[in-house]
């Protein structure tokens, strides 16, 4: 039989010159039924056990597959809900903190304002001394940034001439370098000396900028007492005022206590003078009557 199926292809071949374009489909679809065929015959029993059993386990991976892309996809729809519930959660906490944010924000700009009035109502002498000791820092704070400058002008042209220097060196090095071998360590030391020049320049340099964050935190505690000693004075005004108000209190009681006094004394003397003038007018009447 399987040696017949290449007659088969030729004669399906001639008969194809012979047949109009309608029975065309026909051949074609013979043709593949003879490929497969051909296939078939070729193959044994074992590779088509196989080959079932190959396609078994492919339908079944196929099948979990397809129940675990079901699983991820519930899963998938859980997360979602989850994380649209904690947005939603996020959202609100989110605006209760803005609205929080804001009423802190105005109630900060209402103390602040009512601080700035209380100390535009109670700054003078304090203040005058506050602004004598900010000029003086401000002063020092002037002349260590000029000296600071300086000091960097004169390491950048220090540095510039150890650069020219080096590169000098370095150029005579590899033009000379068959010749005076001798002379590199001497010249290696001289490198070593500059480099040690440079860094203790570099560290005075960081000695007066450490001077300088020392100058600038002094200023700001002399800021900071200086606020105090605002605080106090305001606080002492006001101890003032209370002790002026319980003096009036104290001079208005007094006052209308003597007052009183002087008015009792009058009228006790008032009585008894009319007391008196009682007794002496009835010792005349009965000497009359005798």
């Amino acid at each position: 039989g399987i040696s017949q199926l290449p007659v088969t292809d030729s004669i399906l071949n001639e008969s194809r010159s012979y047949h109009t374009s309608r029975t065309e489909h026909l051949l074609t679809s013979l043709s593949e039924l003879c490929d497969i065929m051909k296939e078939k015959l070729l193959t044994t029993s074992l590779d088509e056990v196989r080959r079932r059993d190959h396609v078994e386990e492919v339908r079944e991976e196929q099948k979990e597959a397809d129940k675990m892309i079901i699983q991820l996809q519930q899963e998938l729809m859980e997360t979602k809900k989850q994380l649209s519930k904690e947005i939603e959660q996020r959202e609100n906490i989110k605006k209760c903190v803005v609205s929080e944010i804001r009423t802190v924000d105005k109630l900060a700009k209402e103390t602040q304002r009512r601080i700035e009035d209380d100390t535009t109502k109670h700054e003078g002498q304090n203040q005058q001394n506050y602004d004598n000791k900010k000029i003086k820092l401000r002063e020092e704070i002037s002349i260590l940034k000029k000296s600071l400058q300086e000091t960097v002008l004169a390491n950048r042209e220090t540095e510039q001439q150890l650069r020219k220097k080096a590169f000098k060196r370095e150029t005579e090095a590899e033009n000379w370098i068959q010749k005076y071998d001798h002379d590199l360590g001497e010249q290696q030391d001289e490198l070593e000396q500059l480099d040690e020049e440079f860094t203790e320049e570099k560290k005075q340099l960081k000695e007066v900028e450490e001077r300088l964050e020392v100058l600038t935190i002094e200023y700001d505690t002399v800021v900071k007492e200086q606020e105090e000693a605002r605080k106090k004075a305001e606080e002492a005004n006001q101890r003032m005022n209370d002790m002026i108000r319980a003096a009036t209190v104290i001079q208005a009681f007094w006052k209308s206590y003597k007052v009183r006094k002087t008015l009792k004394k009058e009228q006790q003397k008032g009585k008894k003078g009319k007391k008196g003038k009682k007794g002496k007018g009835g010792k005349k009447g009965g000497k009359k009557k005798k």
